[in-house]
C-alpha cells in the first residue's frame, strides 16, 4: 500500500487566486483518489501543472471555477474483472464581453452590423460514470457502463445592436448608445437598432447505460451484442425584454416576454448484434451487423408576454418577475409550440477486411456497406395549427479504406487511402411549414420540399520515418457536400429584418493538405548542446462556400423561389516552424514562427477581394539555476493585418515569466508567475463565408502576478519504488479519468 498527496495554493494581483488538493491511496488491486480545486485563472486544474506547462497567450472571457471529485479502481486476481469509476462536481462562473462587426454581403449593397454582448453565467454540474469489465474463461467478455449527469444553469446577458447601410468607423459604440438615449434619430444610414435583456434558469438530468458482451463462438468467429439506452430531461424558464426600432422611426416597440417550458424529454434505445468471422491466415475478416434504434424527442414551450413603454438603456428594468405573474400575462400563441419527434431506424452493416502480411510489410483493404432505413414522424403544433410529417427513407452509404505499411522502424513507411460517403437526414423542423417570429429581426419559415444531403470525403495519409533521419507526415483531405442544407435568407432593405428558409444547394467543398517534417539530432550528453529538435509544418486549404442571400422590400416575399447564389472562395496558407535546443542539462531554448495568410475571392458584384495576415513569433527558454532555482520565460508577438476594423490591425507583444525554487528535498516548490507583463493580451477572431464577414473581439484575463506554493508528499510500499508501482516518479500525479 502507498499514499500520495499534492497541494497547491497561490494568490496574486488583480485578485487572481488558485488552490488545489489531491490525495491517493493505492495497493496492488485497488486505488482511491480525491481532489478539489478552485481558481479564477481560466484553468482546468485536473492537470496539476497545466498552468505552468501551458501558460495562456490568449483567452476568452474570465471564468471562476470550482471542482472536486473522487476516482476509484478495483481489479480482481488474474484480471478476470475490473471496476473503475468517478464522481465529479464542477462549478463555473464565466463572464464574456464580446464586440463584433459584421459586413453582410447583399446584391443591393452591403450592410454593416455592430453588436456588443455582455454575459454573466453560472453553472453547477455533478457527473458520475462507472465501468465494470468481466471475463469468463476467456470466451465471454462483458462490459457495463452507466453514466449520470446533472446540470443547473443561471445565465444572464444583455446586448446592444445596430444595422446600418454605411460603416460608422471607430465611434460606432458611442453613436449607437446615443440612439437609445434619444439622440441621433436623424441618422440616415440606420436600418434598425435593438436592445436585449435575457435571463435563463434551468436544469437538465442525463443518464446512459451501455452493456456490451463479446462471445467467442468458435476459434475463428465472435459475436458482439450491445444494448444502449439514454434519457435526458431538461426544464428551463426564460425571461426576455427587448427594444427594437426600425429605421429612423421615433420611439421603440418594447415587449417583455416570459417563456415557461415543461420539461423537454429525450429517449433513445439502441440494440445491436455484430458477428465477425476470421478467414485465411493473415487476419482477414467478414462481418455483418444489425442495429435497431428508437429515438423519441418531445418539446413543449409556452410563451406569455406583455408590452410596456420604456427605454432599456435610460430606464431601470429588473430581470426578476415572480412565476405567478407569468401565468397572468396573455399567451402568445404564435410563439408557443409543442413538438413530438419519433424515429425508428434499421441499420444493416456489411463489412469485409482483406489482409496480407509478409516478413516485410502489412497491407489491408476494408469495404463497408452501411444500409439505413429510417421511419421518421414529426408532429408540430403552433398557433392553433397542427402539422404532421411522415418520411420513410432508404439511405445507403459506402466506406473504403486501403493501407500499406512496412514492419521495421529502421525504415518505416505507411500509406493509407480512404473514401467515405455518408448520408444525412434533413431536419424535419426545417421541413415543417411554419413561421417563427420569436425574434422580430430574424424570422424563420419552413421548406416542405427540403431534401436530404450527402457528404463525400476522400483522404490520403503518408508517413515515412527512418532512424537518425527526418520524419515526414502528409495528409490530404477532400470533402464535398451534395444537396447541402443551406439556411438562406431574404433581407428587407427598409427594416433590416432577415427571413430565413433552408434550401438545398450544391457547390460547397473544401480541400486541405498538411505536411509535417521533424527530426531529433542527439549528441554527446556531456556537450554544451546535447540535442536539437527542428520541426516544420505546412498547411494549405481551399474552401468554396456557396450560400443564398437576397434583398427585398416586401414583408413576405415568395420564399418558394430561392434567393440568388453567392460564392466565396478562401485560400489559406499557414507555415509554422519550431526549433528546440537543449543546452547541457541546465537549460533549453525554443522558438517558433507561425505565418497565416488568407485570400478571400468572389465573382459576385459588390464583393471586393481582400487578404488578411495573422502571424505569431515566439521565443521561450528554461534555465535551471544553482540552489534549486528555475527560471522560465516566453515572449510572443502577435501581428494582424487586413481587418476592416482598423483597430484590429495591431502588433501585440505578450510576455510571461515564471520563477521557482524547490526546498525540503523537492517536497515544497515556491513559484512566482507573471502573466502578460506588457499588458497587451487580447483575443481577436474573424470568419468569412458567402453571406458575411465577421470580426470579433473578446475580453481576456488582465495582466497579473501570482505567488504560489506547492507541496508533495509520497509514501511508497516497502520494497517497491514508484517505478515498480507503475508510476513515473517525475510525472505530475493526475487522477484516473480526469
Amino acid at each position: 500500500q502507498g499514499f500520495m498527496m499534492n497541494a497547491d495554493l497561490g494568490y496574486g494581483s488583480k485578485e487572481r487566486y488558485v488552490a488545489r488538493l489531491f490525495g491517493m491511496w493505492f495497493s496492488d488491486i485497488a486505488s482511491i483518489a480525491v481532489n478539489g480545486s478552485t481558481n479564477n485563472l481560466n484553468y482546468d486544474l485536473s492537470n496539476f501543472d497545466s498552468e505552468l506547462n501551458s501558460p495562456p497567450s490568449t483567452g476568452n472571457g474570465i471564468n471562476t471555477m470550482q471542482s472536486g471529485g473522487l476516482n476509484y479502481t478495483v481489479e480482481g486476481d488474474g484480471s478476470e474483472w475490473k471496476i473503475t469509476g468517478m464522481a465529479k462536481y464542477t462549478g463555473n462562473r464565466p463572464i464574456h464581453q464580446v464586440n463584433s462587426y459584421t459586413r453582410n454581403y447583399l446584391p443591393t449593397g452591403d450592410t454593416h452590423q455592430y453588436s456588443w454582448l455582455d454575459t454573466h453565467d453560472k453553472s453547477h454540474e455533478v457527473s458520475s460514470n462507472h465501468k465494470a469489465e468481466f471475463s469468463i474463461r476467456n470466451k465471454v467478455n462483458v462490459t457495463v457502463e452507466p453514466t449520470f449527469n446533472y446540470i443547473k444553469n443561471d445565465n444572464r446577458s444583455s446586448s446592444l445592436n445596430a444595422t446600418l447601410s454605411e460603416e460608422l468607423g471607430d465611434s460606432a459604440l458611442s453613436i449607437i448608445e446615443k440612439l437609445y438615449a434619444g439622440g441621433q434619430e436623424g441618422l440616415a444610414s440606420l436600418l434598425n437598432r435593438q436592445r436585449w435583456l435575457n435571463m435563463r434558469n434551468g436544469e437538465s438530468i442525463n443518464g446512459t447505460l451501455n452493456v456490451r458482451g463479446v462471445i467467442k463462438t468458435s476459434r475463428r468467429s465472435w459475436l458482439t451484442i450491445t444494448s444502449y439506452s439514454k434519457m435526458a430531461n431538461r426544464s428551463y424558464d426564460t425571461w426576455q425584454a427587448y427594444n427594437i426600432a426600425y429605421g429612423n422611426v421615433t420611439g421603440s416597440r418594447t415587449t417583455m416576454q416570459h417563456f415557461g417550458a415543461t420539461p423537454d424529454r429525450d429517449r433513445q434505445f439502441n440494440e445491436s448484434a455484430n458477428w465477425k468471422h476470421r478467414i485465411g491466415k493473415h487476419g482477414s475478416t467478414v462481418g455483418v451487423q444489425y442495429t435497431f434504434t428508437n429515438f423519441r424527442e418531445k418539446r413543449t414551450r409556452m410563451v406569455h408576454g406583455d408590452t410596456f413603454e420604456g427605454n432599456l438603456i435610460t430606464d431601470s428594468v429588473t430581470y426578476d418577475m415572480l412565476p405567478s405573474m407569468t401565468h397572468n400575462l396573455p399567451e402568445i400563441s404564435a410563439q408557443s409550440y409543442r413538438s413530438d419527434y419519433d424515429e425508428r431506424r434499421h441499420l444493416i452493416w456489411l463489412e469485409t477486411t482483406l489482409q496480407k502480411s509478409t516478413s516485410d510489410y502489412n497491407s489491408s483493404l476494408t469495404v463497408e456497406l452501411p444500409l439505413r432505413i429510417a421511419d421518421r414522424r414529426f408532429t408540430y403544433e403552433r398557433g392553433g395549427r397542427t402539422q404532421q410529417i411522415d418520411r420513410t427513407q432508404f439511405m445507403p452509404g459506402l466506406n473504403i479504406r486501403a493501407s500499406y505499411s512496412t514492419k521495421y522502424m529502421e525504415n518505416y513507411k505507411w500509406l493509407s487511402l480512404s473514401f467515405k460517403s455518408t448520408p444525412h437526414y434533413a431536419s424535419l423542423f426545417n421541413v415543417v411549414d411554419i413561421t417563427d417570429d420569436t425574434d422580430p429581426l430574424n424570422v424563420y419559415v419552413g421548406n416542405p420540399d427540403l431534401k436530404n444531403y450527402r457528404i463525400n470525403t476522400l483522404s490520403l495519409s503518408f508517413r515515412k520515418q527512418k532512424r537518425d533521419s527526418w520524419e515526414n507526415r502528409l495528409n490530404i483531405d477532400y470533402n464535398r457536400t451534395h444537396n447541402a442544407n443551406a439556411r438562406g435568407y431574404y433581407y428587407n432593405t427598409a427594416t433590416g429584418v432577415r427571413t430565413y428558409r433552408t434550401y438545398n444547394i450544391d457547390g460547397n467543398y473544401w480541400l486541405n493538405a498538411n505536411h509535417n517534417i521533424s527530426r531529433y539530432f542527439m549528441f554527446d550528453q556531456s556537450k554544451l548542446v546535447p540535442f536539437i529538435h527542428p520541426a516544420l509544418n505546412t498547411r494549405i486549404g481551399f474552401v468554396r462556400s456557396v450560400d443564398l442571400v437576397g434583398s427585398t422590400t416586401a414583408d413576405n416575399p415568395d420564399f418558394t423561389v430561392a434567393p440568388p447564389k453567392r460564392k466565396v472562395s478562401t485560400l489559406s496558407i499557414n507555415e509554422t516552424a519550431r526549433l528546440i535546443i537543449g543546452i547541457t542539462k541546465k537549460a533549453s531554448i525554443s522558438g517558433s514562427a507561425s505565418i497565416s495568410y488568407q485570400r478571400y475571392m468572389s465573382p459576385d458584384e459588390g464583393f471586393s477581394d481582400f487578404s488578411s495576415w495573422v502571424n505569431n513569433y515566439s521565443l521561450s527558454g528554461t534555465l535551471n539555476l544553482p540552489r534549486n532555482w528555475s527560471l522560465s520565460t516566453g515572449m510572443t508577438l502577435y501581428t494582424r493585418r487586413g481587418f476592416d476594423d482598423k483597430q484590429l490591425n495591431t502588433s501585440d507583444l505578450v510576455w510571461n515569466a515564471f520563477l521557482s525554487k524547490s526546498i525540503l528535498k523537492g517536497q515544497v516548490v515556491l513559484h512566482m508567475n507573471a502573466y502578460d507583463i506588457l499588458r497587451q493580451l487580447n483575443n481577436v477572431t474573424h470568419f468569412v463565408n458567402a453571406q458575411a464577414r465577421t470580426e470579433t473581439v473578446s475580453n481576456v484575463i488582465p495582466s497579473y502576478v501570482l505567488f504560489k506554493i506547492q507541496y508533495r508528499w509520497n509514501k511508497q510500499p516497502k520494497g517497491k519504488s514508484r517505478t515498480q508501482t507503475g508510476i513515473d516518479p517525475n510525472a505530475p500525479i493526475i487522477p484516473i479519468g480526469m
